[in-house]
């Protein structure tokens, strides 16, 4: 992957390659519906650090797509301070692991603080009753609106998107 993203022109010199270490991977097994799923951690990588950030390093958007809660929330203040707009996806944050690698939701150990930091949240419908505590979604998006995330999309499976933009009539 490192020789296409280089051969599209995508500057590599800054990522960090750690060969003696894993790499986060999940086993993912769908029902025969396809509605559910089942995540189980088989290994799980290092964590992001400040200094994982090259000094200098600016982009005009950043996207915060951790899966095994590898980013925190130093990292994401670290990286706002990097870019313009900085949009978050919050699914490996609500993750927690027993030591069979059993995925369970855990969103109280959320740092909601990191929510300040964002000016686009991406999630579904579960990931944002999880987080915010309410059971309807107008007042989950204010939840997020409130905290100071310009704009909310809310995937509903099969039945679409919300999107909200603060301010916007």
């Amino acid at each position: 992957y490192l020789w296409w993203l280089e051969q599209e022109g995508i500057d590599i010199t800054s990522i960090n390659k750690y060969d003696d270490e894993a790499t986060t991977s999940f086993q993912l097994t769908y029902q025969p519906d396809f509605e559910a799923r089942t995540l189980k951690l088989k290994s799980k990588g290092l964590p992001l650090t400040p200094d994982d950030i090259p000094a200098g390093f600016y982009a005009k958007a950043i996207h915060l797509g951790p899966i095994a809660n590898e980013i925190p929330y130093e990292v994401a203040e670290l990286l706002k301070k990097c870019c313009d707009t900085l949009s978050l996806d919050p699914q490996g944050l609500t993750r927690s692991f027993d030591a069979q690698g059993n995925v369970y939701e855990n969103a109280a150990e959320v740092d909601n603080d990191i929510f300040s930091l964002i000016n686009i949240y991406k999630s579904s419908q579960h990931e944002i009753f999880a987080l915010t505590g309410e059971t309807e979604l107008k007042h989950a998006i204010r939840a997020m609106h409130d905290v100071g995330v310009e704009t909310v999309l809310i995937t509903l499976g099969r039945r679409g998107a919300v999107l909200s933009v603060e301010g916007a009539q």
